[in-house]
């Protein structure tokens, strides 16, 4: 692979870690809005994409001192693991290649930056499907039907299309 190439694959895997960062995100707000439904008093569908919504607009550090004040139940290093996550974004998405401009010069630095940027995607992915799947745990709970958050999230693909 000549060296253009190789510099466009960092970028790719750059961009799938922060893909995968801002689904972890996402996901956090969706359970914090799922914890929050009874006391919210969700009347129709706009109550809750604005309650959403709200949450969308908080970074990724109010979300998560958010969840530790709701003190939702996940799983006992879960805390430790997404604050670990908060640090990775953070420095993905304000330092990363500040810090690896050496290893972007070589062959090497390249692959290296390549496989750890796999692996930080990797971390941020597992996240977001434990939070997915207690999520929908919490769905299936409180007797939200599979098909209804499917309709939802169709509404939100079906409304970002141009």
């Amino acid at each position: 692979m000549d060296e253009g190439d190789h510099t466009k694959e960092v970028y790719a895997h750059y961009g799938v870690a922060m893909y995968h960062a801002q689904c972890l995100e996402r996901a956090l707000s969706i359970l914090l809005i799922s914890e929050e439904m009874p006391e919210i008093k969700i009347k129709k569908l706009s109550d809750f994409d604005n309650s959403l919504d709200s949450l969308f607009t908080k970074t990724f550090g109010r979300l998560i001192k958010k969840f530790k004040k709701q003190q939702i139940d996940i799983y006992d290093d879960f805390e430790n693991d997404i604050s670990n996550a908060l640090k990775k974004r953070n420095w993905v998405a304000h330092n990363y290649f500040w810090e690896r401009v050496g290893h972007f010069a070589t062959t090497d630095g390249r692959n290296y930056m390549v496989n750890e940027l796999n692996e930080i995607s990797i971390i941020f992915e597992e996240l977001d499907k434990n939070i997915t799947e207690i999520t929908n745990e919490w769905y299936q709970k409180n007797g939200v039907k599979p098909e209804s958050v499917k309709k939802y999230m169709e509404k939100i693909v079906n409304s970002a299309k141009m």
